[in-house]
């Protein structure tokens, strides 16, 4: 059971047990649990979830093999507008490694392949969006439970990349 860091008690362990205690009553936007909004701040109502893009996830990914990771599933009574996906480097993604990102069995109608050949070093940061040049882009709306995934191919890179997703959930 998730409990409250202590004072003198929690030394090296009270980010983590904090994040803990929180997570049994919030959302991954940080919300309450019950929280169904709208939001109101300084005097105007804001429907946090249908407006707001929040980062949905957080998943480690290895470039060194390929393989299919789930990121995200989306939330009974709700649809997922995805908006970008992050990728931040542990090491040099090598010269042929490719990402892709959609719906399981798909893995590529959000994103198609797309080559990571300028993550170079650790830390170094991409935004991967829809492709650009297209007006208007049709971008997808997934239905609760679909699970997102990211797929790697032709591997060449390092283990312990990071994948971050961001969207907007609505109501279904």
């Amino acid at each position: 059971m998730a409990a409250k860091p202590t004072v003198g008690g929690s030394t090296n362990t009270w980010g983590t047990e904090l994040n803990a205690y929180l997570d049994v009553e919030h959302t991954v936007g940080g919300f309450h649990q019950s929280f169904t909004g709208p939001l109101t701040i300084a005097g105007n109502t804001v429907s946090t979830f249908e407006t707001a893009i929040f980062k949905l996830s957080t998943t480690t990914v290895a470039f060194a093999a390929d393989a299919d990771t789930t990121i995200y599933t989306v939330p009974a009574s709700k649809r997922l507008v995805i908006h970008r996906i992050s990728v931040s480097a542990k090491d040099d993604a090598g010269a042929t490694t490719t990402l892709s990102c959609g719906q399981n069995g798909v893995e590529d109608d959000f994103v198609p392949a797309t080559e990571l050949s300028n993550l170079d070093a650790e830390y170094d940061v991409v935004h991967i969006y829809p492709p650009a040049g297209m007006v208007p882009y049709k971008s997808k709306s997934y239905v609760a439970g679909t699970v997102i995934k990211v797929r790697i191919a032709n591997q060449s890179g390092a283990v312990g990349n990071t994948v971050y997703l961001y969207g907007t959930l609505h109501s279904a």
